[in-house]
Protein backbone atom coordinates (compact mmCIF):
# COMPACT_ATOMS: atom_id res chain seq x y z
CA UNK A 1 0.00 0.00 0.00
CA UNK A 2 1.48 3.42 -0.58
CA UNK A 3 -0.05 6.41 1.77
CA UNK A 4 0.71 9.95 0.47
CA UNK A 5 -0.46 12.65 2.20
CA UNK A 6 -1.78 15.91 -0.37
CA UNK A 7 -1.53 19.84 0.86
CA UNK A 8 -2.65 22.64 -0.90
CA UNK A 9 -2.55 26.33 -1.17
CA UNK A 10 -0.43 27.43 1.38
CA UNK A 11 -0.14 30.81 0.29
CA UNK A 12 2.84 31.22 2.41
CA UNK A 13 4.18 34.90 2.71
CA UNK A 14 7.29 36.91 3.63
CA UNK A 15 8.16 36.01 7.22
CA UNK A 16 6.26 37.66 10.15
CA UNK A 17 3.30 38.89 7.83
CA UNK A 18 0.23 37.55 7.71
CA UNK A 19 -1.88 36.54 4.57
CA UNK A 20 -3.95 39.65 4.21
CA UNK A 21 -3.28 40.68 7.60
CA UNK A 22 -5.16 37.60 9.05
CA UNK A 23 -4.69 34.41 8.48
CA UNK A 24 -0.70 32.49 9.55
CA UNK A 25 -0.26 30.61 6.78
CA UNK A 26 3.62 30.43 8.04
CA UNK A 27 2.21 28.48 11.42
CA UNK A 28 -0.38 26.38 9.45
CA UNK A 29 1.95 24.67 7.04
CA UNK A 30 4.76 24.28 10.23
CA UNK A 31 2.13 22.59 11.69
CA UNK A 32 1.27 20.54 9.33
CA UNK A 33 5.12 19.46 9.20
CA UNK A 34 4.78 18.36 12.81
CA UNK A 35 2.06 16.26 12.33
CA UNK A 36 2.88 14.73 9.07
CA UNK A 37 6.22 13.51 11.01
CA UNK A 38 4.02 12.40 14.06
CA UNK A 39 2.08 10.02 11.63
CA UNK A 40 1.91 6.08 12.04
CA UNK A 41 2.30 4.56 9.66
CA UNK A 42 4.46 7.00 8.07
CA UNK A 43 3.35 8.10 4.84
CA UNK A 44 5.55 7.93 1.58
CA UNK A 45 5.69 10.81 0.70
CA UNK A 46 3.59 14.54 0.47
CA UNK A 47 2.59 16.02 -2.60
CA UNK A 48 1.73 19.97 -2.21
CA UNK A 49 -0.26 20.45 -5.41
CA UNK A 50 0.06 24.28 -6.15
CA UNK A 51 -0.02 28.07 -4.83
CA UNK A 52 2.96 27.05 -2.35
CA UNK A 53 3.63 31.15 -2.22
CA UNK A 54 1.02 33.75 -2.63
CA UNK A 55 3.80 36.11 -4.41
CA UNK A 56 6.43 34.35 -6.40
CA UNK A 57 10.07 35.26 -5.24
CA UNK A 58 13.18 34.54 -3.61
CA UNK A 59 12.10 35.85 -0.08
CA UNK A 60 8.69 33.74 -0.21
CA UNK A 61 10.17 30.52 -1.76
CA UNK A 62 13.03 30.74 0.51
CA UNK A 63 10.66 30.89 3.49
CA UNK A 64 8.33 27.93 2.29
CA UNK A 65 11.76 25.87 1.94
CA UNK A 66 12.78 26.27 5.45
CA UNK A 67 9.25 25.37 6.61
CA UNK A 68 9.04 22.07 4.84
CA UNK A 69 12.54 21.39 5.46
CA UNK A 70 11.94 19.10 8.94
CA UNK A 71 9.64 17.02 6.88
CA UNK A 72 11.11 12.98 7.38
CA UNK A 73 9.76 11.96 4.39
CA UNK A 74 10.05 12.88 0.47
CA UNK A 75 8.17 16.10 -0.66
CA UNK A 76 7.16 17.06 -4.22
CA UNK A 77 5.96 20.13 -5.30
CA UNK A 78 4.11 21.65 -8.66
CA UNK A 79 2.73 24.85 -9.20
CA UNK A 80 -0.17 26.63 -8.98
CA UNK A 81 -1.89 30.22 -10.22
CA UNK A 82 -0.30 32.06 -7.56
CA UNK A 83 3.77 30.86 -7.97
CA UNK A 84 6.10 31.04 -11.05
CA UNK A 85 7.73 27.94 -12.09
CA UNK A 86 11.18 29.14 -13.32
CA UNK A 87 11.43 30.85 -9.97
CA UNK A 88 10.23 27.67 -8.36
CA UNK A 89 12.73 25.37 -10.41
CA UNK A 90 15.73 27.57 -9.02
CA UNK A 91 14.87 26.84 -5.18
CA UNK A 92 13.69 23.22 -5.76
CA UNK A 93 14.48 21.53 -9.25
CA UNK A 94 17.67 20.50 -7.55
CA UNK A 95 16.53 18.90 -4.67
CA UNK A 96 14.05 16.09 -6.37
CA UNK A 97 11.27 18.09 -4.53
CA UNK A 98 10.29 19.92 -7.96
CA UNK A 99 12.50 17.51 -10.48
CA UNK A 100 10.30 18.76 -13.72
CA UNK A 101 12.48 21.50 -16.01
CA UNK A 102 10.66 23.78 -18.85
CA UNK A 103 9.20 24.38 -20.71
CA UNK A 104 6.10 21.71 -19.09
CA UNK A 105 7.20 21.58 -16.01
CA UNK A 106 5.56 18.52 -15.27
CA UNK A 107 7.18 15.30 -14.03
CA UNK A 108 6.67 11.73 -12.99
CA UNK A 109 7.33 9.82 -9.65
CA UNK A 110 8.46 6.42 -10.01
CA UNK A 111 9.02 5.76 -6.62
CA UNK A 112 6.05 3.90 -5.64
CA UNK A 113 3.88 0.90 -6.23
CA UNK A 114 1.68 3.45 -7.85
CA UNK A 115 2.71 6.05 -10.19
CA UNK A 116 2.10 10.11 -9.68
CA UNK A 117 2.39 12.34 -12.63
CA UNK A 118 2.31 15.98 -11.30
CA UNK A 119 0.66 18.06 -13.68
CA UNK A 120 1.20 22.04 -14.76
CA UNK A 121 -2.02 24.06 -15.29
CA UNK A 122 -0.24 27.21 -14.53
CA UNK A 123 -0.71 29.99 -16.61
CA UNK A 124 1.23 33.36 -16.22
CA UNK A 125 -0.14 36.08 -15.08
CA UNK A 126 -3.68 34.50 -14.83
CA UNK A 127 -5.68 32.82 -12.27
CA UNK A 128 -7.06 30.66 -15.01
CA UNK A 129 -5.95 27.03 -15.79
CA UNK A 130 -4.00 26.58 -19.20
CA UNK A 131 -3.03 22.78 -20.75
CA UNK A 132 -2.32 23.04 -23.96
CA UNK A 133 -1.23 20.97 -26.95
CA UNK A 134 2.41 20.11 -25.28
CA UNK A 135 1.24 19.78 -21.92
CA UNK A 136 -1.72 17.16 -23.19
CA UNK A 137 1.20 15.61 -25.31
CA UNK A 138 3.46 15.17 -22.42
CA UNK A 139 0.29 13.00 -20.60
CA UNK A 140 -0.44 11.20 -23.67
CA UNK A 141 2.73 9.97 -23.84
CA UNK A 142 3.46 9.41 -20.22
CA UNK A 143 0.74 6.92 -19.58
CA UNK A 144 1.57 5.22 -22.30
CA UNK A 145 5.01 4.75 -21.19
CA UNK A 146 3.36 1.94 -18.44
CA UNK A 147 -0.17 0.59 -17.52
CA UNK A 148 0.87 0.71 -13.86
CA UNK A 149 -1.80 1.98 -10.91
CA UNK A 150 -1.21 6.00 -11.72
CA UNK A 151 -2.80 9.04 -9.62
CA UNK A 152 -2.63 12.29 -11.26
CA UNK A 153 -1.76 15.75 -9.60
CA UNK A 154 -2.88 18.93 -11.16
CA UNK A 155 -3.46 22.21 -9.40
CA UNK A 156 -7.20 23.40 -11.11
CA UNK A 157 -9.93 21.47 -10.49
CA UNK A 158 -10.37 19.30 -14.00
CA UNK A 159 -14.48 19.61 -13.53
CA UNK A 160 -18.03 22.26 -13.03
CA UNK A 161 -17.61 23.39 -9.82
CA UNK A 162 -20.35 25.77 -8.97
CA UNK A 163 -18.13 28.16 -8.39
CA UNK A 164 -18.35 31.16 -10.73
CA UNK A 165 -14.81 32.64 -10.56
CA UNK A 166 -13.11 28.92 -11.52
CA UNK A 167 -15.55 27.76 -13.94
CA UNK A 168 -15.88 31.04 -16.05
CA UNK A 169 -12.75 29.80 -18.01
CA UNK A 170 -15.53 26.47 -19.56
CA UNK A 171 -14.93 23.02 -19.68
CA UNK A 172 -12.81 22.90 -23.01
CA UNK A 173 -9.51 22.22 -21.30
CA UNK A 174 -9.84 19.74 -18.75
CA UNK A 175 -12.30 17.79 -21.02
CA UNK A 176 -9.17 17.36 -23.32
CA UNK A 177 -7.33 16.06 -20.13
CA UNK A 178 -10.33 13.63 -19.97
CA UNK A 179 -9.91 12.35 -23.95
CA UNK A 180 -6.49 11.52 -22.86
CA UNK A 181 -7.13 9.59 -19.76
CA UNK A 182 -10.07 7.75 -21.44
CA UNK A 183 -7.52 5.82 -23.25
CA UNK A 184 -5.73 5.28 -20.18
CA UNK A 185 -7.89 3.14 -17.61
CA UNK A 186 -4.79 2.75 -15.42
CA UNK A 187 -5.53 6.52 -13.96
CA UNK A 188 -7.30 6.04 -10.56
CA UNK A 189 -7.87 9.10 -9.62
CA UNK A 190 -6.71 12.63 -9.85
CA UNK A 191 -6.51 15.29 -6.76
CA UNK A 192 -6.05 18.99 -6.68
CA UNK A 193 -5.86 21.94 -5.40
CA UNK A 194 -6.74 25.63 -6.01
CA UNK A 195 -10.86 26.23 -4.80
CA UNK A 196 -9.99 26.12 -0.81
CA UNK A 197 -12.70 23.78 -0.21
CA UNK A 198 -13.60 19.80 -0.49
CA UNK A 199 -14.57 19.07 -3.77
CA UNK A 200 -15.05 15.45 -5.33
CA UNK A 201 -16.61 14.87 -9.06
CA UNK A 202 -16.13 12.74 -11.95
CA UNK A 203 -14.47 14.01 -15.06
Amino acid sequence: MTLLVQITDTHIVERGTLLYGMADTARHLAESVIQINAMRPRPDAVLITGDLVEHPGPVTYSHFRDLIEPLEIPVYLMPGNHDDPGIMCKYFCDTGQFPAGGPHYQYAIEDFPIRVLMLNSHFDNSELPFFGPRRLEWLERTLSESDKPTLIAIHHPPMKTGIEFIDMVGETWFREIGRVIERHPQVLKIICGHGHLDLNGQL
